[in-house]
């Protein structure tokens, strides 16, 4: 069985969570509050030695990024699903707690 965590604990996990994804903090439309939107991504060198950033918001709905470096591409990707976010709204997203051993 997982184990309950509080505020403090759960703000440490999202934390150490933002080191193995791309998080981005989207402002709600209608109050000041940010909410973390966790959006799985690829990224890949093609042939020319450009970094291309691939991520899909939703069915129907992506985003890529470019540039010079792997960091480039991502931080690209991260404004392009930034404005999809404003234009089509959060994903919806489930939140599992696993037991790992």
């Amino acid at each position: 069985m997982g184990r309950r965590v509080g505020p403090a604990g759960l703000l440490r996990c999202l934390l150490e969570a933002c080191r193995y994804d791309a998080t981005w903090l989207v402002p709600e439309e209608s109050t000041a509050m940010t909410r973390a939107v966790h959006v799985p991504y690829t990224v890949e060198q093609d042939e020319d030695g450009v970094w291309c950033a691939h991520a899909q918001l939703q069915p129907g709905v992506g985003a890529n990024g470019e540039g010079t470096t792997r960091a480039q591409a991502i931080d690209d990707l991260r404004e392009a699903l930034s404005v999809l976010i404003a234009e089509f709204g959060a994903p919806e997203e489930l939140t599992l707690t696993i037991d790992v051993a």
